[in-house]
């Protein structure tokens, strides 16, 4: 079985929060799609839940994020019995939205053996790496875009940073040659307004060689001319946006000695680490 996407705009009422290529899952793959918080990674859940039920061959079960103001045990209970109902209906397909948010340690031990074993097609949107780890392929949703990575969450962490320096190389590229024509769009302005001046005695060699042959006037219009036709250039580049990273909170055992400065985060207990 192959579950196809069709490249599209995945939009919020009027606002467009991503764009994708044409998109081909094949039986037994896990997908987890990563992205930041109000990318559109649950609108995308649902558009994929909205195409998978136009056709008539394929089944699919859909787990749902739970609302945050849920009681944790009754919530973790209640996407137990979402996730016992979708693996007895056998679907081809399973769609998950943060299913590891309401379980504790054991549920969540229980649902990686569940998904391991699952022979289906599964697609998840999730923050717990240990449930990322388990894709074989990790969609980034970033910068309005999704990009693929072949592999799990360690190997995208992997290839993401790779792809981001060399991206930082050529913005840095990129703005090194943007201000070296500005430097130029600054000269030909200002031997532009030497030329309108007429002031021979501020112009270089080479304008007064020019001036032989040609007025002031024209050697003026020329500069104004080179001035906007690189202003043009820089307009049309397509530019590359400057990688920003966002560095990771880091936790801190309470019974470990806090270092002064330092701290700006204490908990008593963690669960579960996320990313």
């Amino acid at each position: 079985m192959t579950l196809i996407i069709p490249k599209s705009s995945v939009k919020m009422q009027d606002r467009t929060l991503f764009t994708h290529d044409k998109l081909v899952i094949s039986q037994n793959k896990i997908i987890g799609i990563v992205g930041r918080n109000g990318v559109g990674k649950t609108t995308f859940l649902n558009n994929i839940a909205s195409i998978i039920k136009k056709k008539d061959n394929e089944s699919y079960s859909y787990v749902q994020q739970l609302l945050e103001n849920t009681n944790p045990i009754s919530g973790g209970e209640k996407v137990k019995t979402a996730l016992l109902r979708a693996f007895d209906t056998r679907s081809d397909i399973l769609l998950l939205d943060e299913p590891s948010a309401n379980l504790d340690e054991k549920h969540c031990k229980w649902l990686i053996q569940k998904l391991y074993k699952f022979e289906g097609i599964i697609l998840m949107v999730s923050h717990d790496i240990a449930f990322l780890n388990l894709a074989n392929e990790i969609w980034l949703i970033n910068n309005n875009k999704l990009k693929v990575y072949t592999g799990n969450y360690e190997s995208y962490i992997k290839l993401r940073k790779k792809d981001e320096e060399k991206r930082d190389q050529i913005y840095k590229n990129q703005q090194r040659q943007i201000k070296h024509l500005k430097n130029e769009i600054i000269k030909r302005k200002q031997r532009a307004y030497r030329l309108k001046k007429g002031n021979g005695k501020r112009m270089t060699n080479s304008e007064k060689k020019a001036s032989g042959r040609t007025s002031h006037d024209g050697m003026e219009r020329k500069m104004q001319a080179g001035a906007k036709a690189i202003e043009k250039r820089i307009v049309r580049m397509d530019l590359v946006h400057k990688v920003v990273t966002h560095k990771p909170i880091k936790f801190i055992e309470i019974h470990k000695e806090l270092y002064l400065r330092k701290t700006i985060l204490k908990m008593k207990e963690t669960v579960k680490s996320f990313v």
